[in-house]
């Protein structure tokens, strides 16, 4: 569960951190059931694809969804966890989008995988992430 603190942070970054325009209100909405069904995945250590995650968070926008993956990437990373939002992948490939490398790059926590390509980098992440206890 979020708290607003998380919440409010979240969006912070994502507006403030990262340049990107958003509503509050509708941040808030569309974070909560996008995080709750983000950890159900990663309980089940499966990935989900944009589309049902975009179901999910109740929006058919590629660029909200992005904003909101962003968050849950900061909020996340602010808990001490894995970087979650490497389990949301495309329908068609089973890999997640350039955005999900753009967020590692912001959070500035690329440099603790030893891996020398992109491929590599986000295998180890889903690794790390698979095998992390997420109860």
């Amino acid at each position: 569960m979020l708290t607003d603190t998380e919440v409010n942070n979240a969006y912070e970054f994502v507006t403030e951190s990262l340049g990107r325009s958003a509503k509050l209100e509708t941040f808030k909405k569309r974070i909560r059931p996008a995080h709750q069904r983000l950890r159900t995945s990663a309980r089940n250590g499966k990935t989900i694809t944009y589309s049902d995650l975009a179901d999910a968070a109740d929006t058919d926008n590629r660029r909200y969804l992005s904003k909101i993956l962003d968050g849950i990437g900061y909020i996340e990373e602010e808990r001490g966890n894995p970087p979650i939002t490497v389990l949301v992948v495309h329908a068609n490939d089973g890999k997640p989008a350039d955005d999900f490398l753009k967020l590692l790059d912001s959070l500035e926590i690329q440099h603790r995988y030893d891996s020398d390509t992109d491929d590599r980098l986000i295998e180890e992440v889903m690794q790390e992430v698979r095998s992390y206890n997420w109860t």
